[in-house]
C-alpha cells in the first residue's frame, strides 16, 4: 500500500511535479518546430493533454494555455490562431521590370493563399518590400491578427524592425506603409530567412514581373 502524501512532503513534491510537466511540453514544441521557427502540423489538442485543460501552475509566469486553446509558452512565439506570411520580390536588371509575390501559411505550414503583384520598373529592394506590404495587406483584408512575416531580404527586416536606417529615398513611404500596417496587428514578428526556405515567394514574384504594374493576382486555397 502506498503511503498517502500530504504536509510539508506534498508541497516540495508538487513543484517539481510542474516543472517535470513544463520542461516536457517545451520538449514537445520543440520537436514540433522547424529549422525557420515555422511550426508545422501543430496539434493544440496534443499539448493540452500533456498540461491539461486548465493552468496547473500556481504562479501566472509559469502558465501555459488558456481556455482557447492557445499554446502560449515562451517556447512559441505566436498561438494556434497564426498565420505566416513569406514575401519576395524580383527585378530583372535592378532596376528592371519587377514582381512581388507573397504566401500565406496558417501556423500548421499548410497553403491560405498565394499571391503575385506587378510592380513596374523598380529596384529589388522596392519589389521585396511590395512583396511584405502586398502580404501584410491580404492577412488584414481577411482578418488575420496575429502574423510572422518572413522573407530573405535581411535589408527589408532589419528595417520595419527598426533596426536599420533607411538610406534610400524611394524606400521611405514603403516603409511608412510597412509599419503603419504592422501597427494593426495584434501581434506581429518579421524575421529574415534563408533563400532556400523562401522558394514559393521567390517563384511567386517571378510570375508578378510578367503582369502589369499594379495588378494582383490571388489564389485561395481555403
Amino acid at each position: 500500500m502506498l503511503p498517502i502524501l500530504s504536509g510539508p512532503l506534498m508541497l516540495m513534491i508538487k513543484p517539481l511535479a510542474n516543472l517535470f510537466l513544463a520542461l516536457l511540453s517545451n520538449q514537445l514544441l520543440q520537436e514540433e518546430t522547424h529549422p525557420t521557427g515555422i511550426l508545422h502540423h501543430v496539434d493544440c489538442n496534443k499539448y493540452l493533454e500533456v498540461v491539461g485543460s486548465t493552468s496547473l501552475f500556481a504562479d501566472p509566469r509559469m502558465k501555459h494555455i488558456n481556455l482557447a486553446n492557445q499554446v502560449e509558452t515562451q517556447m512559441m512565439p505566436f498561438n494556434c490562431q497564426s498565420y505566416i506570411v513569406e514575401f519576395d520580390g524580383a527585378s530583372k536588371g535592378n532596376p528592371g521590370p519587377a514582381g512581388a509575390g507573397a504566401v500565406l501559411r496558417a501556423a500548421d505550414g499548410r497553403v491560405v493563399c498565394r499571391l503575385r503583384e506587378g510592380v513596374g520598373i523598380a529596384t529589388n529592394n522596392v519589389a521585396e518590400y511590395r512583396g511584405a506590404i502586398l502580404g501584410m495587406k491580404c492577412a488584414l483584408k481577411k482578418g488575420f491578427k496575429h502574423i510572422r512575416v518572413q522573407g530573405d531580404s535581411n535589408l527589408v527586416c532589419m528595417q520595419v524592425q527598426g533596426r536599420w536606417k533607411i538610406k534610400s529615398q524611394n524606400l521611405v513611404e514603403l516603409n511608412k506603409q510597412a509599419m503603419e500596417l504592422k501597427d494593426k496587428f495584434v501581434s506581429f514578428q518579421i524575421n529574415h530567412v534563408d533563400r532556400e526556405f523562401n522558394s514559393e515567394a521567390d517563384a511567386l514574384a517571378n510570375q508578378g514581373v510578367n503582369l502589369m504594374s499594379g495588378q494582383v493576382q490571388e489564389d485561395w486555397i481555403m
